[in-house]
């Protein structure tokens, strides 16, 4: 395995571990809100990655 790619997991796996941690920490809230809510929030997560990705010159 390349350093990229070792690097790439090590990446993904704290990616995923903070991805967990946000959903024992909210899960009540996240299933509390109705469809159109979560669309509306993800849709501004989304936004905001994006925005992030044109600031740092990162390809989307």
């Amino acid at each position: 395995m390349s350093a990229e790619e070792r690097n790439a997991l090590e990446e993904e796996l704290i990616n995923l571990k903070m991805l967990l941690d946000f959903y024992v920490d909210f899960g009540h809230e996240i299933r509390s809100m109705t469809a159109r809510e979560m669309e509306v929030h993800l849709d501004a997560v989304l936004d905001r990655i994006n925005h992030i990705n044109l600031v740092l010159g990162y390809e989307n």
